[in-house]
């Protein structure tokens, strides 16, 4: 499988580890169709079986909270991050 970055806060993203460091909530949600290829594309096997697994239908929000369980980000991170992601959005 082809490996792609994926574009997280300005950072090449290529590593679950690199994903977390630079985590954007509405940016993951965007490669929402290509997350599953990215993972195993990077050799994230499992992780990759597990996220094309996820109901299509799930709409954004659940999607994200179930990925997020996958590839091992908490809720109060997750929840923190779209907070200061809306914090920052108020000040432009």
């Amino acid at each position: 499988m082809a490996q792609f970055p994926l574009k997280m806060n300005g950072a090449e993203v290529c590593t679950l580890e690199d994903l977390k460091k630079n985590f954007n909530p509405a940016e993951l949600v965007s490669y929402r169709n290509r997350f599953a290829a990215w993972l195993k594309g990077w050799d994230y096997d499992e992780e990759a079986v597990a996220v094309k697994a996820l109901d299509p239908e799930l709409v954004d929000e659940e999607w994200l909270f179930s990925v997020c369980e996958i590839i091992g980000i908490s809720d109060e991170e997750l929840k923190a991050s779209w907070k200061k992601m809306e914090e920052a959005a108020k000040q432009e």
